[in-house]
């Protein structure tokens, strides 16, 4: 009953997917402004509540408890940022993509820079979807890990092929009902079925900075930039019939999150109670085969594999879009071709990085890519959309250098000090646009393109 309810799930993926790809014409991801603000709210949940606020976020738990709560709440206070104060210019703008922007005001060796740089740390947020991914079919399907790894990448590359960008937002929607639903359940389940038992916990476990305040504080500034710099959030974003319904969905998305972390949160709260020597990362799809009846477990679990196929998917096709249109939209005239090959080396390399580095938590992959991005993007993205005086570009381009190298450098020479390795990145690359701002700057000054 279990496997029926799966494949009556896996099912309904493949039917949204083809549906999707009929509606594809004139209504997609790419910048037209045509897309309906349900459609933007379930392309951005679609992509934001994935492995890690589900599987990865019971596994926080079962390891620290309320601790996990910050991917969430990060993510949520990450786009209500995005909302407020970016949304209005990029929406506004003529670009499609964070890297256009940037490359148009500083030239194209800053986007270049950039796109690299920034795909490298999406690629480590790629790594916690497919970590999550792997863990979930090792618990459901008597197969080995790496088995569970060639399956899952083949269901992702399947959904990217056949669905496309717009499926991103139907499956959002449907996920966004489904997981509603199906974690609330299991949320409830679990606080009911663990009663007083849950004291037993040690008092650590409640404490939401149990990681160091600077640890989780520097976690969620990490987590916030790289919301704000992510493709996927301006891709949806800009596809809007108009801006007034654009924000709001926007807005809305940022309310989700938080519930689905307690819920998953409560999940592996109970798991560490009643099975602690279970492997953490299968908390959650654990906890579902043994609570719920076969028939909606099944349907959850599916509903789950559903949601890390529909973010691992969403993210690679935001990466390759984003490359291709920053860096190779004029050498290769074949876009779908391009971006493939592109989808298809990124799912290779984050297939090596899962099989070196099985067993890690998930949410560490998620913060440091994250983090990674936003440390990379977020000030040369600031001053192309804000600041109309120029700047020399050797400054921007140094702070996105500065990035991966000042990240590098903290975490190997200043490993005693509680805080991210990335936040020094995120530093680094601070150190150098305060250095173009306050060096000799031309009088001259730019029209902002950004703005309404």
């Amino acid at each position: 009953m279990m496997y029926l309810g799966l494949i009556s799930i896996l099912i309904l993926i493949l039917s949204v997917s083809a549906i999707s790809t009929k509606k594809q014409k004139g209504k997609d991801f790419s910048g037209k402004k045509s897309v309906s603000s349900f459609l933007v709210l379930g392309g951005i949940v679609g992509t934001i509540v994935g492995g890690s606020s589900t599987v990865g976020t019971s596994q926080a738990a079962f390891t620290s408890g309320f601790n996990a709560w910050w991917y969430t709440l990060g993510c949520s206070i990450g786009i209500l940022v995005f909302a407020f104060f970016f949304s209005k210019k990029i929406y506004f703008s003529d670009k499609t993509t964070l890297l256009e922007i940037v490359s148009d005001r500083y030239g194209e060796k800053c986007g270049v820079t950039m796109g690299l740089l920034s795909a490298g740390g999406t690629t480590l947020s790629i790594v916690s979807q497919v970590l999550s991914g792997v863990a979930l079919l090792s618990a459901i399907l008597p197969v080995s890990q790496t088995t569970s790894l060639l399956i899952f990448i083949f269901l992702v590359l399947i959904y990217v092929f056949f669905g496309g960008g717009i499926s991103l937002g139907y499956m959002g929607i449907l996920k966004t009902i489904l997981m509603a639903l199906g974690f609330g359940i299991c949320g409830i389940m679990a606080y009911v079925s663990l009663g007083s038992s849950i004291s037993t916990l040690p008092s650590s476990y409640f404490n939401i900075f149990s990681g160091g305040v600077w640890k989780n504080l520097s976690q969620v500034i990490s987590l916030a930039f790289g919301i704000i710099t992510g493709q996927n959030y301006t891709s949806a974003l800009i596809t809007g019939k108009s801006y007034k319904e654009s924000r709001r969905a926007v807005i809305l998305s940022s309310i989700i999150g938080p519930f689905i972390g307690l819920f998953c949160i409560l999940v592996g709260l109970y798991m560490k109670i009643y099975h602690p020597y279970i492997e953490s990362s299968t908390a959650l799809p654990t906890f579902i085969q043994l609570k719920m009846p076969a028939f909606l477990g099944g349907c959850l679990e599916g509903m789950l594999l559903l949601t890390l196929v529909g973010t691992t998917s969403g993210t690679l096709y935001a990466t390759s879009t984003i490359l291709y249109r920053g860096l190779l939209k004029n050498r290769i005239k074949n876009e779908t071709m391009a971006t493939r090959m592109l989808l298809l080396s990124f799912m290779a390399l984050v297939s090596l990085i899962v099989v070196i580095n099985k067993g890690d938590l998930i949410l560490n992959w998620t913060f440091m890519g994250a983090g990674l991005r936003g440390a990379v993007s977020l000030f040369p993205l600031i001053l192309a959309l804000f600041y109309t005086k120029t700047i020399k570009r050797n400054y921007v381009l140094w702070s996105m250098i500065a990035a991966p190298i000042c990240t590098v450098l903290g975490k190997f020479l200043l490993p005693e000090i509680q805080i991210l390795p990335v936040f020094w990145g995120i530093l680094g690359s601070l150190f150098f646009i305060v250095l173009g701002l306050l060096g000799k700057k031309s009088t001259l000054t730019l029209e902002s393109k950004y703005s309404e």
